[in-house]
């Protein structure tokens, strides 16, 4: 009876944990996709109704009006980095780049659910989402300092200098990389939880249940009853 009990416990065990590894994999791609956006994106700060002027500034690429007309003409190219206005834009750049490489390569390494434990492709993964919320929120403090260029401060008005906007508005990017950085916090502590949870699994697959010597069924009292199938 205790063996049957225990036997859909553990099937109980390992589609949970299977239910939670696909939604941390949906999960890691559309942080990706967030990633992409933020990085393409030239929507971090803008122009408001109080700007001398219309535009809006990305990471590598920015937007001006120019003329009478304020008609948008955007510059700003990711293979020169000499076209964009601020060290700090560029260091931002560069590390939100980097965040999505490191998401891409964690992606890319679900392909190891198919050859390799399934314990060392989740601490694989949460390692590179570790750094990837690391260089996410280094990005998003180092931005603020590009804010005394000439061509912002032009657009801002209004005193705007390092870490002070002026007149300007943050716009959706920089608020969705700052939402990013907490997805990517929270993915790598569900990482480590799915690979401490297949690490039971391994050693439960190994009737190394509780500590227990191998191929021996532990006493009922060393499960709590919470977990015992009603």
């Amino acid at each position: 009876m205790y063996n049957e009990e225990l036997k859909i416990y553990h099937s109980s065990y390992i589609r949970n944990a299977r239910a939670i590894g696909v939604l941390w994999a949906i999960f890691t791609i559309c942080f990706g996709i967030i990633n992409l956006v933020v990085f393409i994106q030239p929507f971090w700060i803008g122009d408001s109704k109080n700007t001398p002027m219309t535009g809006h500034f990305g990471l590598y690429r920015y937007c001006l009006g120019r003329g009478l007309t304020q008609t948008l003409q955007c510059e700003g190219r990711l293979d020169d980095f000499n076209t964009i206005p601020s060290d700090a834009f560029k260091a931002a750049t560069f590390f939100v780049g980097f965040s999505f490489l490191l998401i891409l390569i964690c992606i890319f390494c679900m392909l190891l659910f198919f050859c390799v434990h399934a314990e060392k492709v989740y601490k694989i993964c949460m390692w590179l989402q570790i750094v990837s919320a690391l260089c996410m929120f280094l990005a998003c403090v180092i931005y603020p300092a590009g804010w005394d260029n000439s061509l912002v401060s032009g657009l801002c008005a209004n005193g705007a200098e390092k870490y002070n906007r002026g007149d300007c508005t943050i716009r959706w990017a920089y608020i969705l990389a700052i939402i990013g950085i907490f997805d990517a916090a929270i993915l790598a502590a569900l990482a480590f939880f799915l690979a401490d949870r297949q690490e039971k699994l391994a050693f439960a697959s190994h009737g190394l249940i509780n500590g227990g010597p191998a191929g021996t069924i532990p006493p009922p009292q060393s499960i709590p009853p919470s977990l015992l199938p009603t």
